[in-house]
């Protein structure tokens, strides 16, 4: 398992494919830094469901306040931004499995004799080296970025890091289990193109077909909770009308981790490769 890691990680390094990923995700990052300059605090009128309860609670004060984003809050206010990652995990899953069936690879490396339960670990770690580099490089940067231009407005201890784990960690977790949907369909489908489709289909269609049930039933929306990319920006919005829930974001990332990658290796297991 080590040797398809090593060779893998020289492969993805020499290719431009990486470097192109990691350059459109800066560009992402220094975006939403540039379209957040100006951070908001005060009440989120979408905390309140009740127009009467909004009244009651913020007669006489201002409901959003203005004010310039430094380093300590720059990864509380950007935390909504981080489902996007999914996004830019999507060209990793592309060079580090997808390519391997396109070009043939996976079939060389398993007639040469290596075990699929190991191919198949392998290319899981690389993934979630991936989410956690992203991740990390995203964190980073929001607050290394914006202590450049406006300080860090505060001290950096250990309840800043606390504060910041708080958000980001759960964040990773799911991104994680959302790039196990991706493995697992190239490892089923083993088409790029199928990839690319139901990845993306599936960070959309899900809300889409909640947000049109909700006018037939209105309960309908509490399903959003079993939506990964929903729960993710949750942690953006600790006080809104869906607050985030960490024992359900461990059981629900659990159980696509669990189900895609057992699922994903058995039905790779009996494959033929081409």
């Amino acid at each position: 398992m080590r040797n398809i890691i090593r060779a893998d990680l020289y492969r993805i390094f020499r290719g431009k494919g990486v470097y192109i990923a990691t350059a459109v995700f800066l560009v992402f990052i220094i975006t939403i830094i540039a379209t957040n300059g100006m951070g908001t605090i005060g009440v989120d009128i979408h905390v309140f469901q009740n127009p009467d309860e909004l009244d009651d609670y913020a007669e006489g004060l201002t409901v959003r306040e203005e004010v310039k984003m430094t380093g300590k809050i720059a990864p509380i206010i950007l935390a909504d931004g981080t489902s996007d990652i999914i996004y830019f995990i999507l060209p990793f899953i592309v060079i580090i499995a997808a390519a391997d069936f396109s070009k043939g690879t996976a079939k060389n490396l398993i007639s040469a004799g290596e075990s699929r339960l190991k191919y198949y670990i392998a290319k899981l770690i690389l993934i979630g080296f991936a989410c956690i580099v992203t991740v990390v490089t995203f964190v980073v940067l929001s607050i290394l970025i914006t202590t450049l231009m406006n300080g860090f407005g505060g001290s950096f201890d250990m309840e800043f890091v606390k504060e910041v784990a708080k958000i980001y960690l759960p964040q990773l977790y799911l991104i994680f289990a959302y790039s196990c949907i991706g493995l697992f369909v190239v490892f089923t489908l083993k088409s790029t193109a199928s990839l690319i489709s139901i990845y993306v289909a599936f960070a959309i269609v899900p809300t889409i077909l909640i947000m049109i049930a909700q006018d037939i039933n209105e309960r309908v929306v509490d399903l959003m909770k079993y939506d990964l990319v929903f729960n993710m920006k949750t942690y953006a919005y600790p006080d809104g009308a869906f607050p985030p829930d960490l024992t359900r974001t461990l059981i629900l990332g659990g159980v696509f981790i669990l189900v895609c990658t057992v699922g994903g290796f058995l039905l790779f297991r009996k494959a033929e490769l081409k």
